[in-house]
C-alpha cells in the first residue's frame, strides 16, 4: 500500500492491523483515522527520563499518508463491508490490489 513505517504503526494503534480489522470501520471512523494522522496528540516528553520530572509537552509529526494509500483503504473498507455482507471469508488474496481494482471498477459503475 505504500504507507511509512510509523504511518503503519499508528493504523495499528487506531485498531487496524489486518484486513479483518476493516470490518469494524465505517467510512466516516477511516475518515476520523485520517483526520487524527494530520494533527496527533502531543506527547509528554521528560527532562529526565528515569526520574519522571520536568515533563513537557511536544508537538508530534504528522503521520503521512498519500492519497492513493487513502484511496485504496476506502476501497478495501468497501471491500469488506461486501464480503462480511456476503458471508465471504476475508482473506490477504481477496484484498489484494487486483481484486480491489475490480471491486472499485464495478462501485464507479454502480454510480
Amino acid at each position: 500500500m505504500g504507507l511509512l513505517e510509523r504511518s503503519f504503526g499508528q493504523l495499528k494503534k487506531e485498531g487496524i492491523a489486518v484486513s479483518e480489522d476493516l470490518k469494524e470501520f465505517t467510512k466516516d471512523g477511516l475518515k476520523a483515522v485520517f483526520y487524527n494522522f494530520h494533527k496527533p496528540a502531543n506527547v509528554t516528553v521528560y527532562s529526565n527520563p528515569d526520574a519522571k520530572i520536568e515533563s513537557s509537552l511536544q508537538e508530534q509529526k504528522p503521520f503521512q499518508v498519500s492519497v492513493k494509500s487513502n484511496m485504496r483503504l476506502l476501497v478495501a473498507l468497501d471491500a469488506a463491508k461486501y464480503y462480511r455482507k456476503t458471508n465471504r471469508e476475508l482473506t490477504p488474496s481477496t484484498m489484494r490490489c487486483k481484486v480491489l481494482n475490480r471491486i472499485q471498477g464495478k462501485s464507479r459503475l454502480q454510480k
